[in-house]
């Protein structure tokens, strides 16, 4: 498999239930979407990092910065093996 293209897609998704914590009390859910297409196929992923580094050190700006800068030079264009579960 080759990685022909990957798009990331940053959206805001209204949370049917407003979530709160000691920050504070969200409405809206930040999300970074990873759309890869490949010679075979495509998928999408998910970016579980919240928007700012409050609570954990890791947030949705750093990870796209990681992904474009270090991981998509090293896969885009590259035969890719995806290992498979043995049930």
């Amino acid at each position: 498999m080759k990685i022909e293209r990957v798009e990331l897609l940053r959206m805001h998704v209204p949370i049917k239930v407003p979530f709160r914590t000691s920050y504070g009390t969200s409405y809206l859910h930040e999300v970074l979407w990873i759309h890869a297409i490949t010679d075979t196929g495509e998928g999408w992923a998910e970016c579980a990092a919240e928007p700012r580094p409050e609570y954990s050190s890791e947030y949705l700006t750093g990870a796209a910065e990681v992904i474009t800068e270090f991981l998509l030079p090293k896969l885009t264009g590259r035969d890719i093996e995806i290992g498979r579960a043995h049930v």
